[in-house]
């Protein structure tokens, strides 16, 4: 199954949204609102992800931090983790985890991987 992270008012989630469901696709979401991903989760994503690649460096939230916290998060994947897990609208949405283990995070990341999935 599909497992999607993200808030509901985000458009990128919200179309991913759409997306599954327009192709009958089984999917869990996980709001950020509701569901707080643990320490451990988070540092998964980055590892899997790469800092640079699961930080929204155009997101308010991310413009937001002090310049300190910022460039903690750009040190290492464990001082960015530890920023997400604090802050986690820094997060490129939607994170999705596939049913292969891989995972994605942006909306292009998952438009291409859902074309992947649907014409295998």
């Amino acid at each position: 199954m599909i497992h999607l992270w993200g808030i509901t008012r985000c458009s990128s989630v919200r179309d991913a949204i759409k997306a599954l469901e327009a192709h009958g696709i089984e999917y869990a979401f996980h709001s950020f609102d509701q569901e707080h991903p643990s320490d451990w989760q988070v540092r998964l994503w980055v590892d899997g992800l790469g800092r640079k690649k699961i930080i929204n460096p155009s997101s308010r939230p991310w413009r937001a931090l002090d310049l300190a916290t910022r460039e903690r998060a750009k040190v290492d994947d464990k001082a960015a983790a530890a920023v997400l897990t604090e802050h986690l609208y820094v997060i490129r949405r939607p994170l999705v985890a596939w049913p292969d283990g891989k995972l994605t995070c942006g909306l292009a990341d998952f438009k291409a991987r859902l074309e992947e999935e649907l014409n295998p």
